[in-house]
């Protein structure tokens, strides 16, 4: 491993939501990573971000936040940023052709073995890499929010990757405690995201026709088949209660199941009307600084806790 963490050099471009987690994460495993972002407000911000992080991860784990921050180096210049870097990986919004423009930039200042990611949601291989030098060596490596505490990656393979990239890759995370997932073939949201949009669609269907409440909606999924997904997929469960049995259930509700191509009136209401969500104080809930807060804390010590279960079962 340590072989590894000497030859290996991380490059960040975009200090946000992800991109600062991805820092972190790298981080924490014992790797140099550059971050960059187009200011250096923006840099310091992710920064101030990872050490409180650091502080809330140390009361279960024993780290050395000093090293750990050491490792992660700020650098607003791009180029600077790029020049020793080995993987590349762009975390920044969701604009094709700002992704575009990044990796032109990047694609002649780095060296000709560096291998280029996207850590995009929604934009597929061929999208990004339209007009590539070199698309060969490009993948998505598509984390979840937080990555530092969530496992699995969505390795996306475009058209011209190269099979010895994406082989590089599955043994690359895997080697940092990594769970990672090849996607064979592009396609829009790749697997979690549709997977999440399908039961976000039919939730919203639920609730737009007066089956539930979106609260009582929120209260199934976490306290039923919610928790079983964090120990089991699809597939498991279905042949744990028989294929057979699983058929003459969901046969009967797969016709009933919503599949509007539209977008939801009840979110584009919600959006017209300002009702964001955290970051407007209202959405479907009301937010304020305290319930952001014991949120924010509750997601993080259930993944916490989720996280040394894993641990502890291998």
């Amino acid at each position: 491993m340590n072989h590894i963490k000497n030859k290996v050099v991380i490059s960040i471009i975009g200090s946000g939501l992800m991109g600062h987690g991805i820092a972190l994460d790298f981080a924490l495993s014992g790797f140099k990573v550059y971050l960059n972002d187009v200011s250096k407000e923006k840099i310091d911000l992710g920064i101030i971000q990872i050490s409180e992080t650091i502080d809330y991860l140390s009361r279960s784990r024993n780290l050395d936040k000093k090293n750990i921050l050491r490792k992660i180096l700020p650098k607003e210049n791009l180029q600077l940023a790029l020049h020793d870097s080995n993987i590349v990986i762009e975390a920044v919004y969701e604009d094709l052709d700002l992704k575009k423009d990044i990796f032109k930039y990047v694609e002649k200042n780095v060296s000709s073995d560096c291998i280029l990611l996207s850590n995009t949601s929604t934009f597929m291989p061929s999208e990004i890499t339209e007009n590539f030098l070199h698309p060969e060596r490009f993948a998505i490596s598509h984390y979840y929010n937080p990555p530092y505490l969530l496992p699995g990656i969505e390795i996306v393979s475009g058209e011209k990757t190269s099979k010895s990239i994406i082989d590089f890759l599955i043994k690359f995370y895997k080697s940092i405690n990594k769970k990672p997932s090849l996607v064979k073939k592009e396609i829009k949201g790749f697997v979690g995201n549709r997977l999440q949009a399908a039961l976000l669609r039919e939730s919203l269907k639920l609730v737009e026709e007066g089956y539930v409440s979106h609260q009582d909606l929120d209260q199934i999924v976490k306290g039923s088949f919610g928790r079983r997904l964090s120990a089991a997929g699809p597939f498991e469960l279905r042949e744990i209660i028989g294929l057979d049995l699983g058929l003459s259930i969901t046969k009967e509700i797969i016709p009933t199941l919503g599949n509007s191509q539209e977008i939801s009136k009840l979110i584009s209401s919600k959006i017209l009307d300002g009702d964001l969500g955290v970051k407007s104080g209202k959405g479907f809930y009301e937010w304020n600084d305290k319930n952001k807060r014991n949120w924010k804390k509750h997601m993080l010590d259930w993944l916490i806790l989720l996280e040394q279960e894993d641990k502890n079962s291998q």
